[in-house]
């Protein structure tokens, strides 16, 4: 003979637990939890610009009837659903943090939209965008130009750009303030580059919004590239004599021209490294020796207050 249990019995437990699942979860922090994603250092190695991700719990009525278990409804977590992107600055003199940007992600899956900061030139910085956007379910990427003194931006639709041209996005660099970017490009359905077989292209972007193809199957040397300068080849062994192969671009004369690589030399390495560690917390790093073999010395824990990043 099966037992059944009165109805009064399941309506009596559903009073008790569900209020006190509510409970529980409703002592969870508003604000949600937060992890500093990515930063750069500014050129003159006072002002670090940073991405911080806080993913946010959605909130939702639940709908049980009053009783003396459970006085009113109480608020149930649902979430994270959404998640909460800044980009702000960091200022290593003062330790003060200023936000410039907070984009609030819906139409990507909570949790895998992050921004990278890949570039800082001047006063602006080239920001890249990446996740899996809810529909349709595939990984993508977009890319912005943030400027860092009034957190201004504006959004560079690559993909679809690069599209047109039959490119692939595999790596982007700022190469000037005004905000043009070069980008290393695969073809489509092509494998992933290696370093013995270059198959790169190299498409520039102007500020207008024009392409420009400026060489294909090469080399961008980015150590020795700065300041609208720009080095390639489409070799990284050159031949003596006549040491020839190496070129440079100048992005505001618009003019390519060889040069003896004998002659050029890296580019200023900074004093101070800014990053994010992988537990979420923004670390600098001061160099301690300038000849080569450079020597850093260890990584400092930033304590930063992210109240302000709410």
């Amino acid at each position: 003979m099966k037992f059944l249990a009165p109805p009064i019995l399941f309506l009596l437990l559903g009073q008790v637990v569900a209020p006190t699942v509510c409970r529980l979860q409703e002592d969870a922090p508003e604000r949600g939890r937060g992890a500093f994603i990515d930063a750069h250092i500014t050129s003159d190695g006072r002002l670090g610009v940073f991405t911080f991700n806080r993913v946010v719990p959605f909130s939702a009525e639940y709908g049980g009837s009053p009783s003396i278990f459970s006085p009113a409804p109480r608020k149930l977590r649902v979430g994270p659903l959404t998640d909460r992107i800044y980009v702000g600055s960091y200022d290593l003199d003062t330790g003060s943090i200023r936000i410039l940007w907070v984009k609030e992600n819906r139409a990507w899956l909570p949790g895998t939209y992050k921004f990278y900061v890949h570039s800082v030139s001047g006063a602006t910085a080239l920001i890249r965008g990446f996740g899996q956007p809810r529909v349709p379910y595939r990984w993508s990427q977009d890319y912005y130009l943030v400027d860092v003194q009034t957190g201004n931006y504006r959004s560079l639709p690559v993909e679809r750009e690069l599209a047109r041209r039959r490119a692939r996005v595999y790596h982007a660099t700022l190469v000037d303030s005004d905000g043009t970017v070069l980008f290393e490009t695969t073809r489509p359905h092509q494998p992933v580059p290696v370093t013995t077989e270059p198959s790169l292209d190299l498409w520039l972007r102007f500020p207008s919004g024009k392409y420009f193809l400026l060489d294909r199957h090469s080399n961008f040397f980015r150590n020795y590239s700065s300041d609208g300068k720009i080095y390639y080849a489409q070799t990284t062994a050159f031949p003596a004599p006549p040491h020839q192969g190496l070129k440079v671009y100048d992005v505001e004369k618009r003019i390519s021209q060889e040069v003896d690589y004998r002659t050029v030399k890296d580019r200023k390495y900074d004093e101070v490294d800014l990053s994010a560690n992988a537990n979420g917390k923004l670390v600098v790093r001061r160099k301690v020796t300038f000849t080569r073999p450079e020597k850093w010395g260890s990584e400092e824990v930033l304590k930063i207050n992210t109240d302000i990043l709410k």
